[in-house]
């Protein structure tokens, strides 16, 4: 049984599926025909039933090449593993004109109720909360309070400033820390004597809240940007340093030891082999260091900001604005929640080869 790989894109051809040597021996041992059914019959009845098995299997497979390969480059797609095949598979359908089978619709629908019923149970518990007179409802304002607050500061006020400059520097604050944390992961993980030298001193200076260094950073560097960016760094850097440390210590040996045997020189053993799998481990990094930026936000702001959305928190709470720091909470977090589901959609672009297990 040989399989040709003629197709679009070195996918197989159904029709080649099988080629001229369709020799009993070969189907029986491949377990197609269980060769004792066959001589246990007459030799007529038994040929003219295994031809017959034959062929159906065959049109089987030629079926289902076929139809995996046509979805495949219809959806564009460059490897066929877990959801891109059923992507793949939709996109087929579609194209072809087919009804789509019930139960994806249903398992669609329910993918995004479970997305949704988080957050209507939160509102609804928020709301409950707020109209029960468990609390004050001076303290505790409603779901459609706040939402009448900020749409009046999104589009009458200087709420959307606010979000461009946090967005800014909690930006910059993180690829500054992801540039250095990278390649100080490298080296104290690919390097026992590096990983001495500064292990203690990041583990020491991880330690510190990024707020402690306030009055250290207004001193050094003033209350302009740059202040901000640099506890914005802080805390980015050694969020990501410590994830690329711990994703080069755990890629296993048995790579290295291959590409050595292959004759690969250390630059390409690097670059070849410890930078793709360490790609994942960036990216984790990368994530890390935004949420850690953007919960280190309001404190970088303490450090007489104009503007951003902790100097509004700030600001709304000298006054007692409840409202007003309800929205800018949201704020933070629907930013956050957008910069992270983008990056996790670089992720699954970039790393799609990789093998994720997950429960069904």
């Amino acid at each position: 049984m040989v399989a040709h790989f003629n197709g679009p894109g070195g996918m197989p051809d159904g029709h080649a599926i099988f080629d001229d040597r369709l020799a009993l021996g070969d189907i029986s041992r491949g377990g197609l025909v269980s060769e004792g059914d066959w001589f246990a019959q007459s030799e007529s009845a038994a040929r003219t039933r295994f031809v017959n098995q034959i062929v159906d299997q065959r049109n089987d497979i030629i079926g289902g090449v076929n139809l995996k390969r046509d979805s495949w480059h219809a959806a564009g797609l460059s490897e066929l593993n877990g959801q891109s095949v059923e992507r793949a598979h939709l996109v087929y359908l579609r194209g072809q004109g087919t009804t789509i089978p019930e139960t994806l619709i249903v398992k669609r629908l329910r993918h995004a109720a479970l997305l949704m019923l988080p957050w209507c149970l939160l509102i609804a518990a928020w709301h409950a909360v707020a109209v029960s007179g468990l609390v004050n409802q001076g303290l505790m304002p409603t779901p459609a309070q706040v939402g009448s607050k900020l749409t009046s500061l999104l589009f009458g006020d200087r709420l959307a400033i606010d979000i461009l400059r946090s967005t800014q520097r909690v930006t910059l604050g993180v690829l500054l820390g992801i540039l250095l944390a990278v390649p100080v992961g490298f080296l104290i993980g690919w390097y026992r004597s590096a990983r001495t030298f500064l292990d203690p001193l990041i583990n020491f200076f991880r330690a510190l809240p990024p707020i402690a260094l306030i009055p250290l950073v207004v001193v050094y560097f003033g209350i302009d940007e740059p202040a901000k960016v640099i506890i914005l760094f802080y805390a980015s850097f050694f969020a990501g340093v410590i994830v690329m440390y711990e994703g080069v210590a755990q890629i296993s040996p048995i790579f290295i030891k291959v590409a050595r045997t292959l004759g690969a020189s250390d630059r390409e053993i690097f670059f070849k082999v410890i930078v793709p799998l360490t790609m994942p481990h960036i990216l984790t990094a990368l994530r890390v260091a935004l949420g850690v930026a953007w919960a280190t936000l309001v404190a970088s702001e303490l450090v007489a900001a104009q503007q951003g959305l902790g100097a509004l928190i700030q600001s709304a709470g000298s006054f007692f604005q409840i409202d007003v720091i309800y929205v800018g909470i949201v704020c933070i977090g629907t930013v956050a929640l957008s910069m992270d589901l983008a990056l996790r959609a670089l992720t699954r672009r970039l790393i799609r080869w990789q093998d994720r297990v997950e429960a069904q």
